[in-house]
């Protein structure tokens, strides 16, 4: 069987930062504003007919080997964690290999790495026959890649993943609201330029030294 799962990455127009829990909290209306780009995250998923689980990322250029007995020697795997402590999870009882690879730089600042979280996150979800429902999505990933980071992790980014198009992403005590926004796309792309300084940075961990 072969599992091909893709998510959009996103450019940030307003209010990052602040979609990190408790932040929003203490502040009344919070929101952020973003649109999903048509350069995306893959995951794909070949199962195998033995028990070995092969996973390789193509942009890290790395590969992380394990069988389906000793599945629980992801959690702590050093190397490759998010896609590690997702198999984790997920906890397939059949061998199989994945490959991701992202179309955004690393550490370009288009959410890259939680983009790579939805679309792995919807093929291990086919792979264990749906166990989760679409929208468990979300939190199963804000959830492990606090998990790799070892601190909070905003929201927002998931939200275009899963959902693409232009939205509002709206916070307060009774949870997250994603309003999907009526922008005129044509006049958008014309007056947006998406550029790449070749310089990257990790802002998972300096968004939560801002707060």
């Amino acid at each position: 069987m072969i599992i091909e799962s893709s998510a959009p990455t996103r450019v940030d127009l307003a209010g990052g930062t602040i979609d990190i829990p408790p932040l929003f909290l203490f502040h009344e209306g919070a929101a952020t504003v973003n649109f999903a780009i048509s350069m995306l995250a893959h995951c794909r998923i070949e199962t195998r007919d033995d028990d070995r689980i092969i996973l390789e990322s193509i942009d890290q250029k790395a590969t992380v080997e394990t069988t389906v007995g000793d599945i629980a020697s992801l959690r702590d795997e050093p190397r490759l964690q998010l896609l590690a402590k997702l198999v984790y999870f997920f906890r397939p009882e059949t061998g199989f290999k994945m490959t991701t690879k992202s179309e955004a730089p690393a550490g370009a600042g288009l959410a890259g790495s939680s983009t790579l979280n939805i679309a792995c996150i919807g093929a291990l979800n086919k792979l264990v026959g749906d166990r989760f429902t679409p929208d468990r999505f979300i939190p199963i990933a804000a959830n492990v890649e606090c998990q790799v980071i070892k601190v909070p992790t905003g929201f927002q980014d998931y939200y275009s993943a899963q959902y693409g198009g232009i939205a509002s992403i709206k916070f307060g005590p009774a949870g997250i609201e994603r309003e999907a926004l009526n922008v005129d796309i044509e006049t958008l792309e014309r007056r947006i330029a998406v550029c790449y300084t070749g310089e990257p940075r990790n802002s998972g961990t300096n968004n939560w030294e801002i707060t």
